[in-house]
């Protein structure tokens, strides 16, 4: 950390138990020289009679508090004769509300007879009526205007004698009753077993040993009895009881001189009661003067009875009222001239407060005779360092990513305490999340949140319970309306938001898109993502939420919220076949059998209908690397017990259920690996891999792949895109890709028919005209089947790939169409198709590289083509490998169509559709990893 960092934080994380940060404040800050001189020339005894009111001044959380304990402890270290007391403000939370609607509500329910009586009376008199109760308004006006005056300063009075009375507490309750006997606060005083113990012992000592010397005949007789003691034995604890009353006499001679005497003296008679005040009892609701000045007494005598020398007095500042330093400046000056306080030691009181507590310059220097200013330990200039050595050990945030998001928020955070709170809480969520797998999280946005959070609680919490009470949602909501203009936006957040400070943090939180409409997703651990509630939404209307991929995060609280839906979901539907789903459920299998049993059972009842999409669904899962096949098979064959010699399946799927079966009926040993015997199955293994070969060998040219390099670029409407941009091209931003592969052509109708075994194109030419007619749930249900034979990962791009791709890559030339500036060489749109789709390839393709090898064909024109990202506004910050909002409503097509003008065409325009929408200008291309 920096210098000043450490006067807050509670050192620096280790392993585990440094991991995190204290908010407290530390005794180790570093760098406090210039400070600790500054205290050692207070201090002096030298100015004990000019200076004894100090006051350590700075902006909350500067490290005030940091640096007097770092000081105290260097004190006691080098054995100076200074001891501190601490009394601390924060402890005491009652500030009474200053009720400025007082008299507006008293004034209300005065004038509301008047005007009842006005309109009963009709119209006759109305005049003299008016004037009457205009008359009679003002002087019930004047009367709520005084009585709420006096009703504020009852209040301020009142906050004056708490604030008394905390200090009068902390200031009796440090010490036990033992160093203050004659104290008249009365005091629980708890004996531990070890002392009840020794007063016992002692006491029983007393006793016996006076019943020895009153009775030393009967005594030494017993004692020669019972332990048959001799006669030099019997003399010695003669003796010995003798000293014991003899000492035990003294000493409560003693205790009678020192304590009970003085106690009776102290004591006050209480003629109201009748009898004597045996200790002082404060009543808070009771409290018409100074409760400093009433126990004068008590406070002399705890200075005179105990060493401490240095009161530090914290927090006043939170009260915003300056009163109380006039009665503890009066206060210090009686405790320094009481005649046997003065001769032992002087007392300072050193007061750490905020630099704006007093508002001109003559009250500063009225209250102190010595004012230290502190030097903030994060201020705007350095809050980006301190941020970033708060984050620099989260290894799996890259630092370039992580100093961009710090750079831009440091001008917004000038508290160190907010900061570490901040990160603590970060890390404790990111890891819960990483431990629970709960959801994919953008650790920016995660950060943003909770530093929000931490700094305006208030609005977070309507912002999680009422969000449209929250002022984050109206800025947000003012901001999306008006997002492609940034300096508009920023108009449209300073209208809503009054606060300064807030509407500075606001503005970078949302212009970077730190915060967005996903916020929703992160607020609430354990809570339904975005993607689970339209899951939910989708499956409680019979709609298949997206394909078997269909992202889902918190799947025990998916399942909790389905099963508990009024009517109740069918879980025997096709809109249930989700991977992740099927996934989880065997998991929980696995663990308990009866967890979730019916509706697994549902579901896999459905797969053994053996419908064309329940096929689909189980080629797929068995395909995919990560399911757990096992427990599938245990499952599924209950229900269809011929799986594994089902034609429906897959050649390559079938020798894995085969195998799996095997396994269960105990002919296949697990530690060789091998089949015991000459059984039908030997050798599967190895004839899986050949079949698998095969096929992959089959269709090895079934779908021609180009390869993209990975790279930045400037996603969106671009210079050369001229005036035809929309709006929703804006802003533009920098985009990072890692390397794809990207289908060289759309997906053609003989391709389509080969896997799905129809055409649906509404020019259902066939060969290598383009499919369209096709949903995007179509084309996920496409790469699904093609998986499944292939055993490859095919999937739609991003809407990020394919516009660098139909840019050309990291080979970009910077053309407005995918391929030239003359739409007419690349693309088949509303002037040149003639009405309908054109055969694949036919137009000038987008160059890959230089010698002109690499191209892809018919990115702009022919069909618009599907991406997997839901439509959305675009950040205004850089980002890597984006995937599109996390909701929506409408899935992103791209490239216009052989049916629509040369605008559409271009490699920044978008649109979209509803991801069940129909149309016969749209089809869509491949990306694989």
């Amino acid at each position: 950390m920096t210098a000043h960092s450490s006067q807050t934080a509670g050192g620096q994380p280790d392993d585990t138990k440094d991991k995190f940060f204290a908010l407290s404040p530390t005794n180790e800050a570093e760098d406090i020289k210039v400070y600790s001189e500054a205290l050692d020339w207070a201090l002096d005894e030298e100015r004990k009679d000019r200076v004894r009111n100090i006051a350590l001044a700075g902006p909350y959380g500067s490290g005030k508090s940091s640096i007097l304990k770092t000081y105290d402890d260097q004190c006691q270290r080098a054995n100076k004769n200074l001891k501190f007391l601490y009394i601390s403000l924060a402890r005491f939370n009652e500030k009474p509300h200053f009720n400025e609607n007082r008299s507006e509500n008293e004034n209300t329910d005065r004038t509301s007879d008047s005007a009842k009586e006005e309109i009963l009376t009709g119209e006759k008199g109305e005049k003299e009526k008016s004037n009457k109760s205009m008359l009679e308004k003002s002087k019930t006006e004047k009367k709520t205007e005084k009585k709420a005056v006096e009703d504020k300063a009852e209040d301020k009075e009142k906050l004056l004698r708490l604030i008394e009375l905390s200090i009068l507490q902390q200031l009796f309750y440090r010490k036990s009753k033992a160093h203050l006997p004659l104290s008249r606060f009365k005091k629980i005083d708890v004996l531990s077993k070890r002392r009840l113990l020794k007063h016992f012992a002692l006491a029983f000592a007393f006793l016996f040993s006076l019943v020895y010397v009153i009775h030393p005949c009967e005594t030494e007789a017993w004692l020669d009895k019972v332990f048959f003691l001799g006669s030099n034995y019997t003399n010695m604890i003669h003796y010995i009881c003798l000293a014991i009353v003899l000492i035990t006499v003294m000493l409560l001679m003693w205790i009678l001189i020192k304590h009970v005497i003085p106690m009776i003296t102290a004591a006050r008679f209480n003629f109201k009661h009748g009898g004597m005040e045996a200790g002082i009892e404060i009543d808070p609701e009771n409290m018409g003067e100074s409760i400093l000045n009433k126990h004068l007494d008590e406070i002399l005598y705890f200075f005179e009875e105990t060493d401490y020398n240095v009161v530090v007095i914290e927090d006043l500042d939170r009260f915003e009222t300056t009163d109380i330093f006039v009665k503890l400046r009066e206060l210090n000056s009686l405790i320094n001239e009481y005649e046997q306080i003065k001769g032992k030691h002087k007392v300072i009181f050193i007061y750490a407060v905020c630099d704006n507590l007093f508002k001109n310059k003559e009250m500063r220097t009225k209250f102190f005779d010595f004012i230290i200013s502190v030097i903030p330990v994060v201020s705007v200039s350095n809050a980006g360092e301190e941020l970033e050595e708060v984050l620099k050990d989260d290894e799996k945030w890259s630092k370039e990513e992580r100093q961009t998001l710090l750079r831009r928020l440091s001008p917004c955070v000038d508290d160190m305490r907010l900061l570490l709170n901040t990160a603590n809480e970060y890390k404790i969520y990111y890891d819960l999340n990483e431990k629970e797998k709960l959801m994919e999280i953008d650790r920016k946005k995660l950060f943003s949140l909770i530093l929000y959070k931490n700094s305006y609680p208030d609005d977070f919490e309507l912002l999680r319970r009422n969000p449209e009470k929250s002022t984050l949602h109206k800025a947000m909501k003012e901001y999306l309306s008006s997002r492609e203009n940034t300096e508009k936006a920023k108009d449209m957040i300073a209208g809503v938001v009054k606060d300064e400070k807030q509407r500075e943090l606001l503005t970078v939180l949302l212009i970077n898109a730190y915060i967005d409409e996903s916020y929703s997703f992160y607020i609430n651990r354990g809570t339904l993502s975005q993607s689970d509630l339209k899951f939910f939404s989708d499956v409680s209307d019979g709609i298949s939420p997206g394909g078997f991929y269909y992202p889902l995060t918190n799947i025990e609280a998916l399942l909790e919220k389905l099963t508990k839906a009024e009517p109740k979901v069918e879980f025997g539907q096709e809109c249930m076949l989700n991977f992740h789903l099927v996934d989880y459920l065997l998991a929980r299998a696995r663990d308990n059998g009866k967890e979730w049993k019916e509706e697994r059972t549902a579901i896999f009842q459905f797969m053994a209908r053996k419908s064309k999409i329940a096929i689909a669904f189980v080629n797929g899962f068995i395909t995919r690397d990560e399911s757990d096949i096992e427990q599938f098979v245990k499952e599924i064959i209950e229900y269809w017990r011929d799986i594994a010699y089902d034609e429906d399946i897959t050649e390559s799927n079938r020798i894995t259920l085969q195998m799996e079966m095997e396994k269960m009926s105990g002919k296949y040993e697990y530690d060789t690996g091998k089949y015991k015997g000459e059984g039908k199955y030997k050798g599967k293994y190895q004839k899986k891999q050949e079949q698998q070969k095969q096929q992959k060998s089959e269709f090895e040219d079934f779908i021609e792949m180009i390869e993209v390099k990975g790279g930045t670029f400037r996603m969106g409407g671009t210079e050369e895109q001229g005036d035809d941009c929309f709006d929703d091209e804006r802003p533009v931003h920098e985009v990072t890709l890692n390397d794809f592969k990207i289908g060289k052509y759309p997906v053609t109708q003989a391709q389509w028919a080969r896997i799905m075994g129809n055409n649906p194109s509404w020019y259902a030419q066939g060969g290598e005209y383009p499919v369209e007619n096709v949903s995007w749930h179509d084309a996920q249900e496409f790469c699904e089947r093609l998986n499944a034979v292939t055993g490859e990962k095919y999937r739609l791009p991003t809407e990020a790939e394919w516009e660098y791709a139909a840019r050309g890559g990291n080979k970009s030339e910077g053309y407005k169409y995918s391929g030239s500036n003359d739409i007419d060489e690349v693309a088949w749109y509303g002037a040149n198709s003639k009405g309908h789709t054109h055969l694949v390839g036919k137009k000038k393709p987008v160059w890959l590289d230089k010698d002109k090898k690499l191209g892809i064909y018919d990115m702009s024109g022919n069909v618009y083509e599907w991406c997997s990202d839901w439509y959305g506004g675009y950040p205004a910050t850089p980002q890597k490998n984006p995937q599109g909002p996390l909701q929506g409503s409408n899935r992103v097509i791209r490239g216009g169509s052989w049916g629509y003008g040369a605008r559409v065409c271009r490699v920044s325009s978008r649109s979209y559709y509803a991801p069940g929408y129909r149309h016969i200008i749209v089809g869509f291309r491949l990306v694989s990893p």
